[in-house]
């Protein structure tokens, strides 16, 4: 299977509620690794018969559980730590506030540009 977090081949095909990644030490039981996970759909789990969970990225019980097979492996030596999406929940919860209250969000300020040219950007 592939790590749900960094993106790495694990030998495990399917895992318990204790196994970790060996690299990052991810837990592999979790919803983000699951086949059933889809964001925005009811509990985040297209299995209408499935318990909630909260922590989507914590170790959990569920009798659903399918490894998803759609998840890809990171190209290159250098795994990602952020997720699925690159990015973590910090990360994406700041960007969501700044893109509510039209801020520049913090990717791009990062990303080289200054606060005044991110400024001049958006309002000329």
């Amino acid at each position: 299977m592939i790590c749900w977090k960094c993106r790495k081949e694990i030998a495990i095909e399917k895992p318990a509620r204790g196994d970790e990644c060996p690299f990052c030490h991810a837990d592999l039981h979790v919803c983000k690794a699951c086949d059933f996970y889809e964001s925005g759909a009811h509990n985040d789990c297209r299995e209408s018969s499935a318990e909630m969970v909260t922590d989507k990225e914590r170790a959990n019980f569920c009798d659903y559980f399918r490894v998803n097979k759609k998840l890809s492996a990171v190209v290159g030596a250098e795994g990602s730590d952020a997720g699925l999406c690159g990015k973590s929940k910090e990360e994406e919860a700041r960007n969501a506030a700044a893109a509510l209250f039209g801020e520049v969000p913090s990717d791009s300020v990062s990303s080289g540009k200054s606060a005044k040219d991110a400024f001049n950007a958006l309002f000329g």
